[in-house]
């Protein structure tokens, strides 16, 4: 499913891992023609969405080492009630809510994040 009406979306996604994890997830963000943004932090993420606030939406690792998830979930949604806000996740029994967010997605499938930030901008163009 590509972006609505020729839009190409643009995700912000903070991760732990950039030498493993992100590189697959955005490469396949970036095979299904959206853009995306990088942090290797929880500062860098907040501090990254500060200047790109137009992101379509926001992955966050719940791994993350300098601050807690819902730390930065909690600024993010300060700036942007409306973001929605998807927590990558290890298990594969994944817990109701993690960090806060509108979303959580086991780490290690990436077509499911990209099934589910799709699914975001599904539900917000209608």
């Amino acid at each position: 499913m590509a972006a609505a009406k020729g839009k190409r979306l643009c995700f912000l996604v903070i991760e732990v891992e950039p030498a493993q994890g992100l590189s697959t997830r955005k490469l396949l963000l970036e095979t299904a023609k959206h853009n995306v943004i990088t942090a290797y932090s929880g500062k860098e993420g907040t501090q990254t969405f500060d200047r790109f606030p137009q992101v379509d939406a926001v992955v966050v690792d719940s791994q993350l080492r300098d601050m807690r998830c819902e730390e930065i979930t909690a600024k993010i949604k300060k700036r942007n009630p409306n973001i929605p806000v998807n927590a990558l996740h290890p298990r594969e029994e994944l817990p109701k809510h993690v960090c806060n967010s509108d979303q959580v997605v086991v780490a290690h499938d990436p077509a499911a994040l990209l099934k589910v930030l799709e699914n975001f901008n599904s539900k917000a163009a209608a």
